[in-house]
């Protein structure tokens, strides 16, 4: 086979609705993996024999390695309410287990938001996580996913929307690098931040497989797969 028919065929992505499904399909009923990255205490890394390490990157759902290059597609945000893990902290929720989530919405003039989503008057900090969410396509899987920002990431995700608005073309036809690097605050605490960094032009078949995904899901809210364990980051000393 010709090498540039096989690497067509090797990155092609069905966009059409296969064979099973005739009785229809419904955002509502599909879940959307999401890039995980990898901390040294993370379940998926401390669990007895896994093979993954701290600073990779995975899909949430099939715990594969994502590759480097994505296409983003939309961007949109969230704001989450985490219970905090420790029960004596004074924010607390004893009707939740630590670590879940007690309230999230999409809506950036929500009152809980406004109230809880910035820093206090003496520099406290918020009580909601904001997320900035873009929906992407990794040339070689099959399935679109989500890459989020949020909290140590969330400047880089300033950094991909910033690259993205001002590229002058629409989002999906730029590919851009992920990668994840080591980073210690001043306590001395260690833990993985997510890195980006401009890849080029996508090819007319990657614009194509993009740009159906942005028809299917610009219009309709979709799940985000494991959110959860999207929270505050679990960091190492």
């Amino acid at each position: 086979m010709n090498k540039d028919v096989a690497n067509k065929a090797s990155s092609a992505v069905a966009t059409t609705t296969p064979k099973g499904f005739e009785s229809g399909c419904s955002q509502e009923d599909l879940v959307i993996p999401r890039v995980k990255l990898l901390q040294g205490l993370s379940p998926d890394v401390t669990e007895q024999g896994s093979e993954l390490r701290p600073g990779w990157l995975i899909n949430s759902l099939t715990k594969e390695v994502m590759p480097a290059e994505f296409i983003p597609i939309l961007v949109g945000f969230s704001w989450i309410k985490f219970n905090p893990r420790k029960i004596d902290d004074p924010d607390y929720d004893a009707s939740f287990a630590p670590g879940d989530i007690v309230y999230r919405t999409d809506d950036p003039n929500d009152p809980i938001v406004i109230k809880e989503g910035s820093f206090g008057p003496k520099g406290e900090k918020p009580k909601i996580t904001k997320f900035m969410n873009f929906l992407c396509y990794f040339p070689g899987v099959n399935m679109p996913i989500v890459l989020s920002f949020s909290k140590t990431s969330y400047y880089t995700g300033k950094e991909l929307f910033t690259f993205a608005r001002y590229s002058g073309v629409d989002m999906f036809r730029k590919k851009y690098t992920l990668s994840s690097k080591q980073d210690e605050n001043g306590a001395g605490d260690r833990y993985y931040v997510l890195k980006i960094r401009p890849s080029g032009n996508a090819s007319e078949d990657e614009v194509k497989t993009a740009e159906a995904w942005h028809a299917e899901f610009s219009k309709t809210n979709y799940k985000i797969h494991d959110e959860k364990d999207a929270g505050p980051e679990v960091e190492e000393k």
